[in-house]
């Protein structure tokens, strides 16, 4: 027996107990078996169509709900978990109608939606009932083209409302089935705004993710026509914004490769001066810094020593905000200590640094090093935001 017979032996094998076990009622074991069944490396759509019913028959709606996407993403052609899915969305609505004012408004009509989404998926790939479902619903899509045509209504209608991740869903079916270049560039921008949220919640690396799958499809459009401006535009506005994450990951080498390569490709450069200018400050090249800044000056009536200091004056409260993330992620330590002593170095006269690492000493139960540092920090500024709390510190480290 070869190898490939055997692995389809493993997975009958226990896709067959999984299926033995839910018809005895044994539960427990059959989700574990179908779990199994699903992870395997030649698993068969059929698999997660059977877990996914066996979780709604449990009443487990969500673990339901995500089974069967997860099928859909592992087996894109197999119909049964579009159609499971569109069935279980539909069941939903009538629960939601008799309870209306339990839901997020619009709730319904979102739930009304993923149901057509669903079945329009499953009849493209020419299921005969999700078609007869899908005229009782008044919707007439007999050809591919027409049920593509539907299912991007759905897509644009929930990029209107901004919801990507689900026009997303839209989208890259579409892509999966068919020559598409529009669909193509909606799917990346969905990709870009989906990093975006990431970035927002500096989860940087899904955020760099998504932006790689953006740039990815833009750079096969572009290479494709690389004469239409809107493709030019959004390409280099995603190497912007992956330049820009970067610059937040304080990987400023390949912020400032990123945001290169974006000069040749964006359409409105002042802000990318800005942003190149700002980058070479922080990687301390301080020419190639002042040469984009003063572009930058130039077009917006402000002086290069203007931007210099609102330069240094942003890495001076990156450093602080590194404080923050490394106080969160691994308590006071002498990396942490490492940045406040660069905030100083950049501003000795701020009192903030200091009532940091004044703390920073304390936790570390380095008292006399903390007693110094506020004394410095009063020194600095005796009546300033954070006086009155380095008081109390001193009196309480003097008692111990």
């Amino acid at each position: 027996m070869d190898a490939s017979s055997s692995n389809i032996s493993d997975f009958d094998s226990v896709f067959s107990l999984g299926l033995k076990l839910y018809k005895m009622g044994q539960n427990n074991d059959a989700i574990l078996a179908l779990r199994r069944a699903t992870e395997l490396e030649n698993s068969r759509g059929e698999a997660f169509v059977a877990l996914g019913e066996l979780y709604d028959k449990l009443g487990q709606t969500e673990k339901a709900i995500l089974t069967y996407k997860k099928g859909i993403k592992a087996h894109p052609q197999f119909v049964d978990n579009y159609f499971d899915l569109a069935v279980l969305y539909g069941r939903q609505i009538s629960t939601i109608r008799q309870n209306l004012m339990a839901y997020p408004i619009g709730y319904l009509a979102e739930t009304q939606e993923k149901t057509h989404e669903y079945f329009l998926k499953a009849a493209y790939l020419n299921d005969a009932e999700s078609k007869k479902i899908l005229q009782k619903e008044s919707i007439t899509a007999n050809t591919k083209e027409e049920i593509i045509f539907e299912l991007i209504k759905i897509g644009n209608q929930r990029m209107d409302r901004k919801n990507f991740r689900e026009a997303r869903s839209i989208f890259s079916f579409v892509v999966q089935n068919r020559d598409d270049d529009q669909a193509l560039k909606v799917l990346a921008i969905c990709n870009l705004n989906i990093g975006q949220d990431y970035d927002e919640d500096m989860d940087y690396k899904k955020a760099y993710s998504w932006y790689t799958e953006a740039q990815v499809l833009m750079t096969r459009l572009y290479d494709k026509d690389n004469t239409r401006e809107d493709y030019k535009d959004l390409l280099g506005i995603i190497l912007l914004t992956i330049g820009n994450l970067f610059g937040s990951w304080d990987k400023h080498d390949k912020a400032i490769e990123y945001l290169e390569k974006s000069k040749s490709l964006i359409a409105n450069k002042h802000e990318l001066y800005k942003f190149l200018g700002q980058e070479y400050y922080f990687n301390e090249q301080l020419n190639q810094a002042k040469q984009y800044l003063s572009e930058y000056a130039m077009s917006n009536n402000r002086s290069l020593d203007e931007l210099l200091e609102e330069s240094k004056l942003l890495h001076y409260h990156k450093y602080l905000d590194k404080l923050n993330i490394l106080a969160g992620n691994s308590g006071h330590s002498q990396k942490e200590i490492d940045f406040l002593n660069k905030a100083i170095q950049m501003y000795p006269n701020k009192q903030d640094a200091y009532y940091y690492l004044g703390i920073c000493y304390r936790y570390m139960n380095e008292i006399q090093r903390a007693l110094k540092v506020y004394n410095k920090a009063l020194e600095v500024d005796l009546e300033g935001e954070y006086s009155s709390e380095i008081r109390r510190e001193i009196m309480e480290l003097k008692s111990l």
